[in-house]
């Protein structure tokens, strides 16, 4: 008997990416943060500025570094030959208590998250859901990459989760008593992508 999984969705975790955490953090908490409240997020918080990268005193390096986890994860985890651009990137603020809904980021190919900070005793996690309709609720013997409608992935400081961007995601409850932050990234391919009619230049 041949058990294969087809089609499956996939994200790459890389730990403590080379960046002073403490001044990523310590600059983050100085942006200039709003509330947003819409049809997919709870009370979350986000920076004003969606170019967060090119404007944080520490934002070069870690772009820097981001694009070099992105450029080996795209070629060696993802399999695809194509250069890539961080086009929007933007700090998430999660007071206590606080969580996202579950939403994806339209118009883009990848998204990633960058955590300062965070201890396996804080729990910190990003949730992923299959949006892949179910008609059937049947019981389960084991959840697996196949059958599971949910996937936590529970994040430390130094994190990076770079995953693609149609994929449904939420930030799940912030359970300690201090503010949550992270910054996230979209991303595009870069230079010339499909054939004939199909061809763009991005």
């Amino acid at each position: 008997m041949l058990i294969q999984d087809i089609f499956t969705q996939r994200f790459a975790r890389i730990k403590n990416i080379n960046v002073d955490h403490d001044k990523v953090l310590s600059d983050l908490k100085k942006a200039d943060f709003k509330v947003v409240n819409n049809s997919h997020e709870t009370k979350v918080r986000i920076t004003k500025d969606i170019k967060l990268l090119k404007h944080m005193k520490t934002g070069k390096l870690l772009e820097k570094e981001i694009n070099k986890h992105l450029k080996k994860v795209i070629k060696e985890g993802f399999g695809f030959d194509v250069k890539h651009e961080i086009v929007n990137s933007w700090g998430t603020l999660a007071k206590p208590g606080v969580d996202t809904k579950f939403h994806y980021h339209k118009n883009f190919w990848l998204s990633a998250c960058y955590y300062p900070h965070g201890s396996p005793e804080d729990k910190y996690k990003i949730i992923f859901q299959d949006m892949r309709y179910n008609h059937w609720e049947i019981d389960v013997v084991e959840y697996n990459n196949f059958n599971a409608p949910y996937w936590s992935v529970f994040v430390e400081r130094g994190d990076l989760i770079i995953f693609p961007a149609h994929l449904s995601h939420a930030i799940g409850t912030n359970n300690t008593d201090t503010d949550r932050y992270s910054i996230a990234v979209n991303i595009l391919p870069k230079g010339r992508i499909g054939h004939n009619d199909g061809e763009l230049i991005l």
